[in-house]
């Protein structure tokens, strides 16, 4: 895959994806993205809800180059989601609490630590999202409005307690029909027309979109049924 051609040819498309999340957000978004699909596509996390990708997008994927899976990455919007509970933690977590949260902890270095390491970075990156610039973060992890508030809230050591939750992260869109097929043809074809189209089409979704027959959300029409081939 020639993916300079790909960037090459959507630099417009980029340049004008670039107002709806700049610079440092941009960037911190897509390197959690570019980790979150490398964690997705290790043999351990097979058959893992928080990491579950359609057979045949994660075969696709798995055959990228580096560049290639750096520019599926690239997206305007997480391709994962966080699934935050109603309430944080309480404020004063007790010493027996704490100790239980570290001894569940996975070790460093390992598959299961990886996916912890993430949650906590992912949570980090979403509250200060949050507290900086609330539009971003709904528009970035499709949000309603004041989801994840309480997220200033939490200390480091709730952090660490929620990252340690295994109903924390999921995929985005897992179940839907075309999203990821769509995203793992356009990046493993060059297609440039086929990369804009999954883009246009991921900030229509809903943010737990399972099927395609929800309305788009903002009102926005969905893109036609077809991505370009």
């Amino acid at each position: 895959m020639d993916s300079q051609r790909v960037e090459e040819s959507t630099g417009a498309g980029l340049r004008a994806r670039e107002g709806l999340l700049r610079g440092p957000v941009r960037r911190d978004l897509r390197d959690l993205n570019r980790w979150f699909l490398e964690l997705a596509l290790l043999p351990e996390h097979v058959g893992d809800p928080r990491f579950e990708l359609p057979a045949a997008a994660r075969k696709r994927l798995g055959g990228l180059d580096p560049q290639g899976l750096s520019l599926a990455a690239d997206c305007p919007f997480a391709l994962f989601e966080l699934r935050l509970p109603p309430k944080v933690l309480p404020a004063s977590v007790g010493v027996a609490d704490q100790a239980g949260t570290r001894a569940h902890r996975p070790e460093p270095g390992t598959a299961a630590g990886g996916a912890f390491a993430f949650g906590q970075q992912a949570l980090a990156f979403l509250a200060r999202l949050i507290g900086a610039t609330p539009h971003a973060a709904r528009l970035a992890f499709g949000l309603p409005s004041g989801a994840g508030r309480n997220l200033a809230d939490l200390t480091p050591s709730r952090c660490a307690a929620l990252a340690a939750s295994p109903g924390l992260v999921r995929t985005r869109w897992s179940a839907h029909p075309r999203f990821w097929p769509a995203l793992a043809d356009a990046v493993a074809s060059g297609s440039a027309a086929g990369l804009q189209w999954v883009h246009w089409f991921g900030l229509c979704l809903p943010g737990s979109m399972l099927s395609d027959e929800s309305p788009a959300c903002g009102g926005v029409p969905l893109p036609s049924r077809k991505p370009p081939g």
